[in-house]
Parts: C-alpha cells; sequence; structure tokens
C-alpha cells in the first residue's frame, strides 16, 4: 500500500511515500528539477536540497532522490 503525505516549504510541496509502514521523502534529481520547474524555481535545486534535508533529519525520515518523484509548485 502506498500512500502520499505532503511537506510544504515557501515554495513547493515535497511528496512522501509510505510503502509497507516505511516513510520516504522523495525528491527530483536536478535534471528533472530543472526540466519541470517554473522559471522562478530553476537552480534553486540545491537550496531546496538542503533544506529538506535539515527537515528530513529532524523528522527521521529518509530523503530518497530519484527520477519518479515530482514537487508541486507553488505559483503565488
Amino acid at each position: 500500500m502506498e500512500r502520499i503525505v505532503e511537506w510544504n516549504n515557501r515554495w513547493q510541496t515535497v511528496h512522501y511515500r509510505i510503502n509497507n509502514g516505511h516513510i520516504n521523502s522523495l525528491f527530483p534529481t536536478a535534471a528533472k528539477w530543472e526540466t519541470s520547474a517554473p522559471i522562478w524555481a530553476k537552480g534553486k535545486w540545491e537550496q531546496v536540497r538542503a533544506e529538506l534535508i535539515t527537515w528530513c533529519e529532524k523528522a527521521k525520515i529518509p530523503l530518497v532522490i530519484e527520477d519518479n518523484a515530482w514537487v508541486e509548485f507553488d505559483e503565488s
């Protein structure tokens, strides 16, 4: 069973996968980020990844960077 949980920061929503009782934070690779991010978010992958690493460490949730991960950007 897979379920999605969300973490929101200033720019986007990151999705989490809960599979067989294990939670992982899914974050796209830099290449995927650059191809799918709006113009204002391009070049911010490293900054957002660093913030998410800090948050995941505090929450004790493993961060998984993979090509099929996605981010929903807040356009406001």
